[in-house]
């Protein structure tokens, strides 16, 4: 059976025309921009007063997909004081009070708050 063939890693080697002898590198593939918009949204539970949307779930996402919005409930309301950062139809929900996980999972820590929604946020891009 014939030897494995065997290959050397470049060297860099000093020559009169090349000066302090760098390794040439590889093209590198450009960094992809990320093809999604994250952002957080705070919101103080009120007392009587709805959430506001229709929590879409898919089972084995890691997510809960933002449905319907109705007007004049507590999404509603951050959105006309936030426009910048609006929850809207379609944006996902990846994590709520930090925590990630399975969409059943948010779901059920999303009925378990009690005070505070804090959710991160994407939005994919067109």
């Amino acid at each position: 059976m014939p030897p494995a063939a065997k290959t050397a890693a470049p060297r860099a080697e000093n020559g009169p025309d090349d000066g302090a002898g760098a390794l040439e590198q590889p093209d590198e593939e450009p960094e992809e921009k990320p093809k999604v918009r994250r952002w957080r949204v705070e919101l103080n539970k009120v007392e009587g007063l709805p959430l506001g949307f229709q929590a879409q779930v898919q089972i084995g996402m890691p997510y809960i997909t933002v449905g319907s919005l109705q007007a004049g409930e507590l999404v509603d309301k951050f959105n006309l004081e936030n426009p910048d950062y609006a929850l809207r139809e379609g944006d996902r929900i990846i994590a709520i009070g930090g925590v990630g996980g399975e969409s059943r999972t948010l779901l059920k820590k999303l009925a378990r708050v009690r005070e505070l929604f804090i959710f991160d946020c994407e939005r994919p891009l067109d």
